[in-house]
């Protein structure tokens, strides 16, 4: 018997490895280019008008031919640059021309394409930076892609949504942030801050959260692991003007322009609809709280789970049922709200959706009273004060409801069976709790990870409705540092001698 030594068949797999990852990502990026056609929603439909207003005059809001910053611009001058790059498309054509152009419609959703790559290979790289075995990083690689593509990125090829190229940004600021780990250059800590700003102009929310993890990700940088001081200190002041100034470099010359074009120093309009949207959730009774979490269940667990051995049943979600203000765009709540918008403005008030009053019926009937009383209305500006004036009056209840919101926040991935539950289960709790395990675990690379997703997680569970969509640029991120986190606690609390203990780099 012809006997192979254990070693060369590892130098032949670490041979083999970078092919099929190469391999496994051209596959899927062919896979999602085959036959794509353009399915847009709402968001994407304004994104779509962003990016070619943008190439077709230089000018950016979803209004063809009018400044605006209603949308996040960063994916959005991308796509422009894409459609300058590869398809010139006709300029010049009105918002309802442009939108019955098919062509233009196909073309663009191909830059999901190069968003898709740039993810992949992204993920690769930042797997390649985390472990020192160049098979255990592509193993780990293939096994996040291959997740990421089937409950996630398969999804958002026809569409302009921007939760694909931000989970694209997240892993190129994670990888920023594992090279400066390793480098411990100016250069890389610029690099830290213009990918971050970079994130943050693809998701505006990032900009509040940045507040608090641009100092720590400073801090950690100035200081040795297992160490708590580093604040203050000459290094650490470097590190965070660095990163400062890269972050500026690249979001400041935008803030600018929506200040003296708008009279606001923002990245995006509309925080305020989504704190109105919020305000509404924040007035739920015991019964219709604790109602959310069967609300906010993947199928397969409501049905399990909820319905099985708890006694809920569907119908509760369903017109007139008790839960039935959980859920989104019932037929009901569309019918009243064609009522109000032909005049009967009472009707608005019948609307029973939390999403549906936040969103449109509360918002329309006040807009509808200021235009008789002859008074300026501002929906963001109105959305924002009736949110304060609720969280001062109701503290405790916004709080509490952050906990179900999170809860609907965790199921973003887009799988139906037992597995794909699971296996969302595991990967998006330890994401969101990572800060205090890598604490625990006393990791600074792993904790320098985990703040950004982190963040945003929490971010969208204080303050929004959470969509699980919200949460899926977090999949491919939290893929990775799952399996990282499972290294780190071998490494630490080997079982044996196993060689898996010294597979991490940083």
């Amino acid at each position: 018997m012809l006997i192979i030594p254990f070693s060369s068949l590892r130098r032949s797999a670490e041979k083999v490895s970078p092919f099929l990852v190469i391999a496994l990502i051209l596959a899927f990026c062919i896979e999602g280019a085959w036959g794509l056609k353009a399915d847009l929603g709402g968001d994407a439909t304004q994104n779509f008008l962003s990016s070619y207003n943008f190439y077709s005059n230089f000018e950016y809001g979803h209004d063809i031919g009018d400044p605006g910053y209603r949308r996040e611009p960063f994916p959005n001058w991308f796509l422009a640059a894409f459609l300058w790059l590869f398809y010139r498309p006709i300029s010049g054509l009105t918002k309802e021309q442009v939108l019955d152009n098919v062509d233009i419609l196909n073309a663009s959703v191909h830059v999901n394409v190069l968003w898709a790559g740039i993810l992949f290979f992204a993920v690769w790289g930042l797997c390649r930076s985390l472990f020192s075995s160049s098979l255990m990083a592509d193993f780990v690689a293939i096994n996040s892609i291959i997740i990421s593509q089937s409950s996630f990125v398969k999804f958002e090829y026809p569409s302009l949504n921007t939760e694909l190229p931000a989970a694209a940004m997240i892993a190129i600021f994670s990888l920023s942030l594992t090279i400066s780990l390793l480098n411990k250059t100016p250069i890389s800590y610029l690099f830290v801050g213009l990918s971050y700003g970079l994130l943050v102009l693809t998701k505006a929310s990032g900009a509040y959260i940045g507040f608090a993890i641009i100092p720590l990700i400073a801090c950690l940088f100035s200081v040795k692991a297992r160490t708590l001081y580093g604040f203050l200190s000459t290094k650490f002041l470097r590190i965070l003007l660095l990163i400062t100034l890269g972050f500026s470099l690249m979001v400041a010359p935008w803030v600018c322009r929506n200040y003296f074009e708008f009279g606001r120093p923002a990245i995006a309009e509309g925080g305020g609809r989504v704190l109105w949207i919020r305000s509404e959730f924040n007035k739920i009774n015991s019964h219709q709280y604790f109602g959310a979490f069967y609300a906010y269940s993947p199928e397969l667990v409501r049905e399990s789970v909820w319905e099985n051995i708890l006694g809920n049943n569907p119908s509760q979600l369903e017109c007139g049922g008790d839960l039935q203000l959980h859920n989104r765009g019932e037929s009901c709540d569309k019918y009243l709200l064609s009522l109000g918008r032909a005049g009967d403005i009472k009707q608005f008030d019948k609307v029973v959706s939390l999403y549906e009053r936040g969103k449109k019926a509360l918002p329309e009937k006040m807009k509808a009273e200021a235009r008789a009383a002859g008074v300026k209305f501002d929906l963001d500006q109105e959305g924002k004060k009736i949110f304060l004036d609720g969280l001062r009056n109701q503290p405790l209840n916004h709080v509490l409801l952050t906990i179900p919101l999170a809860w609907r926040g965790v199921w973003s991935f887009g799988h139906s069976d037992w597995t794909g539950v699971i296996v969302n289960f595991l990967v998006m709790v330890n994401l969101i709790f990572l800060p205090v395990i890598a604490m625990a675990l006393k990791n600074k690379s792993l904790l320098l990870l985990s703040l950004a997703p982190a963040g945003y997680f929490w971010f969208y569970a204080l303050l929004s409705q959470f969509w699980p969509r919200f949460a899926e640029p977090f999949i491919p991120i939290g893929c990775v540092l799952f399996a990282y986190t499972l290294a780190i606690c071998i490494q630490k609390y080997p079982l044996n001698s196993s060689k898996l203990t010294s597979s991490v780099r940083v």
